[in-house]
């Protein structure tokens, strides 16, 4: 799954998708690829038992949002 946002940060986008998550988990195995603007969260971990990798985008630099 990518996401724009996901937990702790918060989208509209990533609490569906969590909540999609949490639903199909049990019958689907799921990873998280998503951006984070956040740089104190984990690039690689995990959130309700699915690994989660983040891209670290600071928004104040041009070449990190076009490498996210």
């Amino acid at each position: 799954m990518v996401t724009g946002a996901y937990y702790p940060e918060l989208s509209g986008a990533g609490l569906q998708c969590r909540e999609l998550i949490r639903a199909l988990g049990d019958r689907v195995r799921f990873t998280v690829l998503t951006t984070s603007a956040d740089a104190s969260l984990p690039a690689v971990g995990e959130v309700d038992g699915v690994r989660v990798y983040r891209v670290a985008v600071d928004l104040g630099r041009l070449a990190s949002k076009l490498k996210a």
